[in-house]
């Protein structure tokens, strides 16, 4: 889930290359019923997006039943954010064991 579909497309590309079937979501608004819906092997959250946001996101994830221990990546094209999460700030509150800058 990111709000620059380009980064989406990436993500869906290397993906798919490794025969993943994968989900592309590009409002926010839209992601809290697509995760209540369904079960996801692994989330690729967009930490600044519109609310909700991908910490935002993530507690919804790790308070769901269906996908309460899903591996959680944040992205963020914003490097100060990933020293954040690296300092055990809101990323790491959320369960997310990574960040990754795009």
């Amino acid at each position: 889930m990111d709000d620059e579909p380009a980064t989406c497309e990436l993500i869906e590309k290397v993906l798919s290359s490794a025969g993943i079937v994968s989900l592309m979501v590009t409002k926010s608004e839209e992601a809290p019923e697509i995760l209540r819906r369904g079960k996801f092997a692994v989330a690729f959250l967009d930490y600044e997006m519109a609310f909700p946001d991908g910490p935002t996101l993530a507690r919804q994830m790790r308070a769901s039943g269906s996908n309460r221990l899903t591996p959680i990546v944040l992205i963020s094209d914003d490097q100060s954010l990933r020293l954040q999460a690296d300092r055990q700030g809101p990323a790491a509150e959320t369960g997310a064991r990574d960040t990754r800058r795009h």
